[in-house]
């Protein structure tokens, strides 16, 4: 299954990076994605215990699907989340 995961460049006020994946279907869904408190550049912060130390965290239509330790890694992540064909 393919798709195409596009964040945006700059995070929200609360330090989220938003974005779309379009699977091969043309199927949209909206990622959200929270930086680790060393690359997290919001304005204030968005709850307790958040952003994480040192893991990504990926929403995926407002569920948390998984923590990554690498930006690098969110595709991935996000991608073993869409249904099968």
């Amino acid at each position: 299954m393919s798709h195409r995961l596009t964040l945006k460049p700059e995070p929200d006020g609360l330090g989220y990076i938003y974005g779309t994946l379009v699977d091969d279907d043309g199927e949209v869904y909206r990622v959200n994605v929270l930086p680790p408190t060393s690359q997290w550049r919001g304005d204030m912060k968005p709850g307790d215990g958040l952003p994480h130390p040192t893991d990504w965290i990926v929403y995926l239509d407002g569920a948390e699907i998984a923590r990554v330790s690498r930006r690098e890694d969110i595709d991935t992540a996000v991608a073993r989340q869409l249904p099968k064909a």
